[in-house]
């Protein structure tokens, strides 16, 4: 994709923020170390976005609130400098396009609007998995942590330990507090043992 294409650019920024786990310090810092290098702006991720309802609901944020811009400078440049409707609208599209180089701005923006409501709904759903796995007594967690190789080794224990009891696994690296509840919420039942 081109450096120039704003959609494209808009897209690197909302995928660079999803891997980054809506980290707005960890976001910034990947943006600033790609920079250096000249590639704030080009695609080459490890992972492709995926269109989470959070996802649609930050981008359109960022939309409006770049439109919002976007018409705002439309507004004050054309009608007072220039005092044409065309103007306005021209500058407006011009704002439109300038603004997308600077969409993280916008984006960062919409995580902020948007954390009291993430949270609130994150909280819910991590407290309703942590309830259902302390009402089933006979339940054994195992959890594994390290840098490398967790996924692998949550593998061979499911390997081994499904062999004997009935087990329940996240799927591939699915290892946050919102994924494992929802395995819990889905998965997770009273003929579970591990």
């Amino acid at each position: 994709m081109s450096k120039l294409n704003p959609l494209a650019q808009i897209e690197t920024q909302l995928t660079l923020l999803q891997l980054e786990s809506y980290d707005i310090h960890r976001y910034l810092k990947v943006l600033y170390l790609r920079g250096k290098e000249g590639k704030r702006f080009s695609v080459g991720m490890r992972q492709d976005l995926v269109w989470t309802a959070k996802m649609w609901l930050l981008a359109t944020l960022s939309i409006l609130f770049l439109l919002a811009f976007s018409v705002a400078l439309g507004w004050l440049v054309g009608d007072f400098l220039l005092s044409s409707d065309v103007a306005f609208v021209l500058i407006s599209m011009v704002a439109v396009y300038l603004a997308s180089f600077f969409s993280y701005l916008f984006l960062v923006l919409s995580v902020f609007v948007l954390a009291p409501l993430d949270w609130s709904l994150k909280r819910k759903k991590v407290a309703a998995a942590t309830a259902k796995i302390n009402s089933l007594p006979n339940l054994k967690v195992v959890a594994v942590t390290g840098s490398y190789g967790k996924t692998t080794m949550k593998e061979a224990l499911v390997a081994v330990l499904s062999e004997k009891f009935q087990v329940v696994a996240t799927p591939d690296n699915k290892n946050t507090p919102l994924g494992l509840a929802e395995v819990i919420k889905n998965e997770v039942n009273e003929t579970t043992e591990v």
